[in-house]
């Protein structure tokens, strides 16, 4: 476990903030594909 402390914390929301991204991108392109 890694302890809570702001640089573990920022470290987190960095992690959820790029995996938003990739979700994102993976979206659209199905959604491209769907429509080409």
């Amino acid at each position: 476990m890694v302890p809570v402390s702001t640089g573990g914390y920022y470290s987190f929301l960095y992690l959820l903030f790029y995996f938003q991204i990739i979700f994102s991108i993976k979206k659209n392109k199905s959604e491209r594909e769907l429509y080409i």
